[in-house]
């Protein structure tokens, strides 16, 4: 499968793939990972300061408290998919996990038919809410009913959620983003870590468990279609 990957706030395309490296090595062969690259700059990461040393340029896809620059950033997103497309799946983690989710929950709202397969979700934060943001106003889309409704309903396709429970940056906004996709077809591993992608040995095999399990469904998916 192809995966089209989005990094962090205040990170880049490079820290994502090196974030990743244990999880992708543990999938095996036969998948694609392309990371896209943030093109505004953004105060570098919390959870990189005491780490990040050397020539290193924080950033991110958009100016994530500005609307006009989310929804700008959403129909670059919707061009390059058109150009580089197609993916059979995403990845993302923290606020660049809420910007694929806040894409797709808008296609989703308008009536249109996402162009992923499947998505995996690491310590997710919120999702925003796109018809909103089309007023000038910043709102998030939460697991509740009429949130949700707002939003553009629910996300339709296979889903891995993965998170920690001593993550102090994202707090239980992984599990709004959890409720807000199909209960059938989601997948979910909580690990002891904190706002990180897991990179001990038993954690990133009970990982790459869930999101095997969300490849699998969308392989299902895709043969009964």
């Amino acid at each position: 499968m192809r995966f089209l990957c989005f990094h962090g706030r205040g990170t880049n395309a490079k820290t994502f793939e090196s974030q990743t490296a244990a999880i992708r090595y543990e999938l095996g062969d036969g998948h694609e990972f392309e990371f896209i690259e943030g093109t505004t700059p953004a105060e570098l990461a919390p959870e990189l300061k005491d780490t990040m040393t050397g020539d290193f340029t924080p950033l991110f896809y958009c100016h994530e408290m500005d609307p006009a620059s989310v929804l700008g950033a959403g129909e670059q997103l919707s061009r390059y998919l058109d150009a580089e497309g197609p993916f059979d799946g995403v990845m993302g983690f923290s606020l660049g996990a809420a910007f694929i989710a806040t894409w797709m929950l808008d296609q989703v709202a308008r009536g249109r038919e996402l162009p992923f397969r499947c998505a995996v979700f690491f310590s997710s934060s919120l999702p925003g809410n796109a018809a909103a943001m089309r007023a000038g106003q910043l709102e998030a889309v939460r697991g509740d009913s009429s949130a949700a409704g707002a939003g553009g309903g629910i996300i339709p396709i296979p889903t891995a959620h993965i998170w920690g429970t001593r993550d102090a940056l994202a707090g239980d906004m992984p599990s709004e983003l959890f409720s807000l996709c199909a209960p059938a077809t989601r997948s979910v591993f909580v690990h002891g870590g904190g706002h990180e992608v897991p990179a001990s040995e038993a954690n990133v095999t009970l990982a790459v468990n869930a999101i095997r399990r969300c490849i699998l469904l969308a392989q299902e998916e895709e043969e009964d279609y």
